[in-house]
């Protein structure tokens, strides 16, 4: 390599020298005089000039590419996320239908009272017993305005009273016998005002 050109001479005419000064009164000083003449014959080596190192370039980055734009979906359809594939959404379901109320049962009519067929008899006596807290028979059935109903208390102390014009006779004792003329028409009952269990009911007709 040739920077190391003086250096190999100067090595070379010192050991010259070495061997000449073996033959020479003053060995050290021809040494001298030989190093010092390859010293100044030997051109200085040049200083290795820097290598430039490699000034970096920057790389400029890609430009992102715009997405293309999703083509509109068909009519009916729609995406759930963008750039996704078309659907046809689900059917909406139909709101269940309210139950009708039902009417309510109109009442019935009550039934008209109807007029009491006039008796065409003459006014008749109907008599009733007392005895065990009650009165026998429970009902007479049909009777006519204008006839008579008879108490015969055969036991305690009772009344008789009309249930429809509130009439009452005078508390009849053991034995005795008390009677009510029937006036009202309609259905109703003859009780005793004592004891309101003890009852017959009349069926009373015009």
């Amino acid at each position: 390599m040739p920077t190391n050109h003086p250096r190999r001479l100067a090595v070379l005419l010192t050991s010259a020298a070495l061997l000449l000064g073996a033959c020479t009164s003053d060995p050290a000083l021809e040494v001298d005089e030989l190093v010092g003449a390859a010293s100044e014959s030997a051109e200085p080596s040049p200083e290795p000039e820097p290598t430039p190192s490699p000034t970096a370039t920057e790389t400029p980055s890609p430009e992102p590419e715009p997405s293309p734009s999703p083509s509109p979906c068909p009519e009916g359809q729609q995406r759930v996320a963008p750039g996704g594939a078309c659907f046809e959404p689900a059917p909406e379901p139909e709101p269940e239908p309210e139950p009708e109320p039902e009417p309510e049962p109109e009442p019935e009519p009550e039934p008209e009272p109807q007029p009491a067929a006039a008796c065409d008899r003459e006014a008749r006596t109907f008599t009733i017993v007392a005895t065990n807290f009650s009165f026998a028979p429970g009902s007479l059935g049909e009777v006519c305005s204008g006839d008579t109903i008879v108490m015969d208390n055969q036991e305690g102390t009772h009344t008789l009273k009309d249930q429809s014009s509130g009439r009452e006779t005078k508390a009849a004792a053991t034995g005795e016998s008390v009677s009510l003329t029937v006036q009202d028409t309609g259905s109703y009952a003859f009780f005793c005002g004592f004891h309101p269990s003890m009852r017959t009911n009349v069926e009373v007709t015009g």
